[in-house]
């Protein structure tokens, strides 16, 4: 081997171990908002134990993605108007309501989507939470779409800060009807701050 191809070798096996090291060091970073893998593969956060929150206190209600295309009035007949100031910030950032809000112990849930599947299924929809009249977070750490990996939503809200929701991963293999996991998750919204944040305090795959 000449001298140039050795160097030229080592060169490249030096840039694999630092693009190596450089990964390793990006996987140990905190984070709060979505992550690359997060938006590649949705489902992913949830199997963690106990999520790394993508929630901020203080933050405002995320834009909507721009939609694909028209709304298909058909579908957007199960949409509601903004019953408070609270439906009125997610109307702001471009999202159109949907589903009755839950309401109580000072909490309000609304979700909020931005267009529909042919079968008039929410695509790019999310579930947003306030506390004390204060945007708290988000559900999911970015927009889900029905019947894909990581879609989810809100089950009950039991105390003045204690949330729960059910969630779904699939394999390539399943079928658009069977996922291959369900998940609980748990959350609280933690007013210490002043500022109301949602915590996912931890995700539990289903036994059953």
């Amino acid at each position: 081997m000449t001298t140039l191809a050795v160097r030229t070798a080592r060169g490249w096996a030096g840039s694999r171990i630092v693009a190596a090291c450089l990964a390793l060091v990006l996987a140990g970073a905190p984070t709060h908002a979505a992550s690359a893998a997060q938006l590649d593969e949705p489902g992913a956060w949830l199997e963690q134990s106990a999520p790394a929150n993508w929630n901020q206190p203080g933050a405002t209600v995320p834009m909507a993605p721009a939609a694909e295309g028209d709304i298909d009035q058909r579908c957007g007949a199960q949409e509601r108007p903004p019953a408070s100031p609270q439906d009125d910030a997610v109307v702001a950032a471009g999202w159109r309501l949907f589903n009755a809000a839950r309401v109580g112990w000072g909490l309000w849930v609304a979700d909020g989507l931005v267009e529909y599947d042919g079968m008039c299924r929410p695509l790019q929809f999310q579930t947003f939470v306030f506390a004390d009249g204060q945007f708290a977070g988000t559900l999911s750490p970015a927009p889900m779409d029905s019947r894909t990996d990581g879609v989810g939503r809100v089950l009950n809200v039991s105390a003045p800060g204690a949330l729960t929701g059910a969630f779904v991963r699939y394999l390539p293999t399943d079928a658009l009807c069977c996922p291959s996991s369900t998940f609980t998750v748990e959350y609280t919204v933690d007013r210490s701050s002043g500022a109301p944040v949602l915590v996912p305090l931890s995700s539990t795959r289903s036994t059953t």
